[in-house]
């Protein structure tokens, strides 16, 4: 029984670690577009 926990314990930790490093992406991502938009309104203003 515990031979065949660890494998999934690895894989369900592994997974959580890369959601998590697809979550940090994405709002990256997003930050980044919305400091975008925010520089290009304040140059449109001016």
């Amino acid at each position: 029984m515990v031979e065949r926990l660890v494998p999934c314990r690895c894989a369900a930790m592994l997974l959580r670690f890369f959601f998590h490093s697809v979550w940090v992406l994405i709002r990256m991502f997003l930050v980044l577009d919305f400091v975008d938009l925010r520089t290009s309104v304040i140059f449109f203003k001016f």
